[in-house]
């Protein structure tokens, strides 16, 4: 994030398909407002407020040369740098949720011509029979940048979590459940998935079955922690996120 060109932050986001087929950009609210969420104080030392963010995304085909280039997965990935206004005339560009408004610690930006490649588009829906059995203590992954840091060239982090609280339960009176891992500045906006390798795994379905490979389901986005001197985070539930993008 960024104030006339000076950069202000680091975050994470995703992006995903709104119910209409838009691509968005799924990221937390104080990411682009600057602001705490429960204070409204500026989150930058300078006090500025962002009125751009650029993002850093990952591309597979030819791209320009100055993008530069990279590997992961055995394939060839190129990097493009995608800028976005978020002020237009003083106006955010973009969504809240339709009935949290700024209470909901996430948003959308709607984004035009990317991504190209199917598969960095996450999947908010999935059918009750491959959905994963999620109880406290279960293992969860955070997909982010910590600090700004990443995980080779440009590829995101991914945090280990334990959920912490009863995932059908509500924190604070709002779509939120809480998981325990040491979430960092520059996670903001992370996906969060139920993720496993393979094995015998569960589902809420009530079945079980032994998977030959990965099987993963997108639980919601990470939004920080509940105090600076805790690592119980909060993840606004992917059904949530559902509603945001039902809207656009």
């Amino acid at each position: 994030m960024s104030f006339s060109g000076q950069s202000l932050s680091t975050g994470t986001g995703f992006f995903v398909r709104s119910g209409s087929g838009r691509i968005c950009l799924i990221t937390n609210r104080h990411n682009v407002t600057g602001r705490d969420q429960n204070t409204g104080n500026t989150l930058s030392p300078t006090l500025a407020i962002p009125d751009a963010l650029t993002i850093r995304m990952p591309i597979l085909g030819a791209v320009p040369p100055n993008y530069g280039t990279g590997a992961a997965g055995g394939q060839q990935v190129n990097w493009a740098d995608i800028n976005l206004n978020l002020l237009v005339d003083n106006e955010p560009q973009w969504v809240e949720h339709p009935a949290l408004g700024e209470r909901a610690d996430f948003v959308a930006i709607p984004i035009n011509g990317a991504p190209a490649d199917e598969q960095l588009l996450y999947e908010m829906v999935t059918p009750i029979d491959s959905q994963i059995l999620l109880l406290p203590t279960d293992h969860v992954s955070i997909i982010g940048f910590p600090l700004g840091l990443a995980a080779g060239e440009n590829l995101a982090i991914w945090v280990n979590g334990t959920v912490a609280s009863d995932p059908d339960v509500s924190y604070n009176e709002l779509p939120v459940m809480l998981v325990d891992c040491r979430g960092r500045p520059g996670q903001s906006g992370s996906p969060v998935i139920a993720f496993r390798s393979g094995g015998m795994v569960k589902f809420r379905s009530g079945n079980t079955a032994v998977m030959n490979g990965p099987v993963s389901n997108f639980i919601g986005i990470y939004s920080g922690r509940i105090h600076k001197d805790s690592d119980i985070g909060m993840v606004w539930k992917a059904e949530a996120i559902q509603q945001l993008l039902a809207t656009i």
